[in-house]
C-alpha cells in the first residue's frame, strides 16, 4: 500500500475549495520545503497561502537509524488538529510526493479519518493505472464541470548559494602559495553548478641569484558536481575546467620586464560539506589541477626562467551561504 502511494502519479483532482498552508519539515537527505511547496502547487494548481488560511497541512519527516524516513502528516481546521497518516519509506523523495499527495486528497476529504484517506489514495491509484486517461472525483468535489486535465507536478527550481574559500596551493607559483577563491552555485537535490574565481596574491621567488620576480596568479573555472548525501553532510564530487593567467614582473637581468603567461587545467576535485542548517554549509574542497597549458616566463638571454609543474593540488576551506 505504501508503494502505492509513493508511485501515484500526481493528478489535479478538482479545484481546491478553499485556500491551503502546506508546511514541510525533514532533514536535510530530504528534498527541502521550497521545492516540497513547488510540488504541492503544481498539483492542486495555485499557491500555498501562508496567511489568512483555515486549512493548514503539516508534513513531519523523522530519519531512523536505519536510514528509513518516517513521514506523520497532521491537518489543522480551524480549531480541530488530526493526524492524518504515518508512512515510512527509505527515498525520502517518494515519501515527499506521498506527502503532496496525501496532502491533495486532505483537501477534499477533511473530514474522513487518517485510514479514509489513505485507502481513498491506493483507490485512485490502482483506477489511475487501470485507465491512465480516466480522472475519478471525490463525492466531496462538484461534478457540474468536467474534472481537469491532470496537471503534472513542476520540476523543483534549483537553489543559489555563494561561497568564500581560502587556503594553499602547490604548484603554479612556488611549493606552497596562499589562495582565495569566491564560488556562485546553482543547488539540486543531487548535483551542484559553480562558477568560481580564484585569486593567488602577490609572491616574490627566486630562480637563481641575484635574479628574481614577483608574480601573482588569477583564474575563472566553472565545474559540475554529483552530490552524495549521508544525513546533514554532503560529499560533492566535481570535475570541470579553469583559465586562467600568471602575472609577472622580473628584476634583477638586463632590464627589469613585466608580462603575463596563460594557464590552462582540467579539475578534479572531491569535497565534503556540513549542513548544520538549510542556509549554511561549512565544506572542505580538495582539487587537483593537469595542466593543458603551463604557464613560465622566459628571457632571450636566459631561456625558461620559470614554468609551472604539469600538475598542481589547492586544499581550501569555506563557507557557504544558500537562499532560494
Amino acid at each position: 500500500m505504501v508503494l502505492l502511494v509513493a508511485l501515484m502519479p500526481a493528478v489535479t483532482l478538482g479545484a481546491p475549495r478553499r485556500a491551503v498552508d502546506f508546511r514541510w519539515h525533514a532533514p536535510s537527505s530530504c528534498p527541502d520545503e521550497a521545492q516540497v511547496v513547488d510540488m504541492f502547487e503544481g498539483v492542486i494548481g495555485a499557491p500555498v497561502v501562508r496567511e489568512g488560511s483555515r486549512l493548514t497541512v503539516i508534513a513531519s519527516v523523522r530519519q531512523a537509524p536505519d536510514g528509513q524516513h518516517a513521514l506523520r502528516l497532521w491537518t489543522v481546521d480551524g480549531m480541530e488538529t488530526r493526524q492524518r497518516t504515518d508512512l515510512i519509506m527509505k527515498d525520502c523523495e517518494r515519501l515527499a510526493r506521498a506527502a503532496v499527495t496525501i496532502a491533495r486528497m486532505t483537501m477534499n476529504s477533511a473530514g474522513s479519518t487518517r485510514e479514509e484517506i489513505v485507502e481513498e489514495v491506493v483507490e485512485e491509484t490502482v483506477e489511475a493505472e487501470a485507465s491512465p486517461k480516466k480522472v475519478n472525483v471525490p463525492a466531496t468535489v462538484a461534478t457540474a464541470k468536467p474534472p481537469p486535465k491532470p496537471t503534472v507536478a513542476r520540476r523543483a527550481r534549483p537553489r543559489g548559494a555563494l561561497r568564500l574559500a581560502g587556503g594553499m596551493s602547490a604548484g603554479i607559483l612556488s611549493p606552497v602559495d596562499s589562495l582565495f577563491r569566491l564560488t556562485s552555485a546553482l543547488l539540486w537535490p543531487r548535483a551542484r553548478l559553480e562558477l568560481e574565481v580564484s585569486y593567488g596574491p602577490r609572491r616574490r621567488i627566486r630562480f637563481e641569484d641575484p635574479a628574481q620576480a614577483e608574480v601573482r596568479f588569477i583564474a575563472g573555472a566553472v565545474r559540475g558536481c554529483r552530490v552524495l548525501r549521508v544525513r546533514s553532510v554532503e560529499f560533492p564530487i566535481c570535475g570541470g575546467f579553469e583559465v586562467g593567467a600568471v602575472h609577472g614582473r622580473t628584476e634583477a637581468f638586463e632590464q627589469d620586464a613585466t608580462g603575463r603567461t596563460l594557464s590552462a587545467a582540467i579539475l578534479f576535485a572531491p569535497a565534503v560539506i556540513y549542513v548544520p542548517h538549510p542556509r549554511v554549509g561549512v565544506g572542505l574542497l580538495l582539487e587537483g589541477a593537469g595542466h593543458v597549458v603551463r604557464p613560465g616566463f622566459y628571457t632571450d638571454d636566459h631561456g625558461i626562467i620559470y614554468r609551472a609543474s604539469p600538475v598542481s593540488a589547492r586544499v581550501l576551506a569555506g563557507v557557504e551561504v544558500r537562499f532560494h
